[in-house]
């Protein structure tokens, strides 16, 4: 009676757990593209929040060859943008060796949640173009 009372609790948690974890949603690496002098990658990622909210897209420059020192302490890269929106509306490409252009058409700024200017020694510029309204 008590093992049969414990595996049904067991199989109630773990439906529980998988019924929470799938209304957490996902995120995918939608576009990566390395700097002109191999120094530097920059990453486009869209995550789906699921059933807890809608789209969010970053963009993520990173070093790409980091030292171990480096990695252990997590400071090889940093989240530089950050929207409201699908990744369809955000593109991103390098400039020069160093500048990093972003561009977010159909972008309401009240849904950008993180706009960098920099980091390390990549500048990052904007390009944010507003939803025409109908």
């Amino acid at each position: 009676m008590k093992t049969t009372f414990s595996l049904l609790v067991l199989v109630a948690c773990c439906g529980v757990i998988c019924l929470m974890t799938s209304c957490l949603g996902e995120t995918t690496v939608k576009a990566e593209l390395v700097s002109p002098t191999g120094e530097y990658v920059a990453e486009l990622s869209e995550g789906d929040t699921g059933a807890v909210g809608g789209w969010m897209s970053a963009v993520r420059v990173s070093e790409t060859d980091p030292s171990l020192w480096t990695r252990l302490v997590g400071r090889e890269g940093n989240t530089v943008f950050g929207v409201d929106l699908r990744s369809s509306y955000v593109t991103f490409a390098w400039i020069t060796k160093n500048n990093l252009r972003i561009t977010c058409s159909k972008c309401d700024a009240s849904r950008i949640r993180l706009q960098k200017s920099t980091w390390r020694s990549v500048m990052i510029s904007y390009e944010v173009e507003p939803q025409v309204a109908k």
